[in-house]
């Protein structure tokens, strides 16, 4: 009689722990879900900074090759351009994303863009330069996150014309 009893209670178990493995999948599935969810999260929000850091340093750089002492590297627009440019090799920078104005000292609006004529820049004048790039980052299943979005960064270096 007690080998009839131990058999029953073990078919009863193993009963039991088929039924566990089948909700056990599907729990997995639920938080796998979530866990990815974080994932591509975590990738996006690093994306966006790396981008972000990357438009910072590019206005930085090109500011300072603008305000450059020497050769009035302030009037190279082209020159001003590309270092931007050189900085972040992995972003596709165009002419309209690279903005290059100049501003009178102790003065917050534009006076002249980069292509312009510059008379009466004095020194203690300011150059400003802004880049903007597109945030284009697409998720698996969600599509677009950062549709029409533009990351931008403006920097701006005191000029010095008189010490060329």
């Amino acid at each position: 009689m007690k080998r009839v009893r131990d058999w029953s209670f073990r078919a009863a178990r193993v009963r039991a722990g088929a039924g566990d493995r089948g909700a056990a999948v599907v729990e997995f599935a639920f938080i796998a879900i979530l866990l990815f969810m974080i994932l591509f999260g975590i990738i996006v929000f690093a994306r966006y900074m790396w981008l972000q850091q990357a438009v910072n340093a590019a206005s930085r750089e090109a500011a300072r090759f603008g305000s450059a002492i020497g050769s009035a590297q302030y009037e190279d627009c082209t020159g001003i351009r590309e270092a931007a440019r050189d900085l972040t090799p992995d972003i596709s920078l165009s002419e309209p994303d690279i903005v290059i104005q100049y501003i009178r000292e102790g003065g917050s609006s534009p006076f002249a863009a980069c292509g312009d004529p510059l008379g009466g820049l004095a020194d203690g004048d300011r150059i400003r330069v802004t880049v903007s790039t597109p945030m284009d980052v697409t998720l698996p299943l969600v599509g677009g996150v950062f549709d029409g979005d533009r990351l931008s960064a403006t920097a701006e270096r005191s000029i010095f014309p008189g010490t060329d």
